[in-house]
């Protein structure tokens, strides 16, 4: 477990068995928070044992913390914050994942993923990003999301209030490029701006959710067929604005709603 302070590990490998040790690094737990800001940066960690299996980073109620050039291969979760805020994960590659960043509360349901800014860098994994347990203000910038799994998403936004996507590039997503909310769980106020998307399936997939706003966003089918959809709403999402996107050889599934006033288009 780290204490508050600043790790500068460039060029430094960690090679770590996740079948005999669940977790690589762990920055703060229950018993010792870190309210400090701190740092770690540089340094690449490989799961060794059996792929898919442990943790790469946690942040237990870490928070004021930064992530920088970072990259994490072949765990279960690459990075997994449970109650950690106010953090910036900048430029990290984070590939072969089954969850390349997780946003979830502490194991007491007490703190929550509050405040991230995830910027640049690469994802690669069967989910890139998944937030749920009703994290806040969670903004993702400039990240090349790509290569998720048939049955998994680029970002799923599964539990959260007010996340904004922008600059993001989506590719080689066989399933979801960006799903918003689920089943039971409900996503409000999504922010969608000034992404790219090569669409394999569907760019951008609202299930249970209360206001999402996709705007200046360019989509283009790259999977040489005509079903391709950008959009795709369920009749358990509340309010779209569709505002100056550009989609080429893709159609849309909206739910305009009984009044026909669910859907606003620019």
């Amino acid at each position: 477990m780290l204490k508050p302070l600043h790790i500068y590990a460039y060029g430094a490998i960690l090679h770590a068995n996740a079948s005999s040790t669940s977790i690589a690094v762990q920055i703060g737990d229950k018993e010792h928070p870190i309210f400090s800001p701190h740092s770690f940066k540089g340094a690449k960690i490989l799961n060794v044992g059996e792929k898919g299996e442990g943790i790469g980073v946690l942040l237990y109620d870490s928070h004021f913390g930064v992530l920088e050039d970072l990259e994490v291969w072949f765990f279960n979760f690459a990075v997994y914050s449970k109650g950690s805020w106010d953090y910036n994960v900048r430029n990290c590659i984070l590939r072969v994942n089954k969850v390349g960043l997780k946003l979830d509360q502490d194991d007491e349901g007490v703190n929550r993923s509050n405040h991230f800014r995830i910027s640049g860098g690469y994802i690669g994994c069967e989910t890139g990003i998944h937030i749920a347990g009703k994290s806040e203000n969670v903004i993702i910038e400039a990240v090349n999301i790509c290569d998720s799994s048939d049955l998994g998403a680029g970002v799923w936004i599964e539990h959260a209030e007010h996340t904004i996507i922008k600059e993001c590039y989506f590719e080689n997503n066989p399933n979801i490029d960006i799903r918003i909310g689920g089943e039971a769980s409900q996503a409000t106020a999504t922010q969608i701006e000034e992404c790219y998307f090569l669409v394999k399936k569907t760019a951008i997939k609202i299930e249970k959710s209360y206001y999402t706003r996709v705007e200046g966003c360019m989509a283009i089918n790259s999977c040489g067929e005509n079903f391709g959809l950008f959009i795709d709403m369920t009749e358990k999402a509340f309010k779209l604005i569709y505002s100056h996107n550009y989609v080429q050889n893709l159609t849309n599934n909206l739910f305009f709603g009984s009044d026909g006033m669910n859907v606003e288009i620019d």
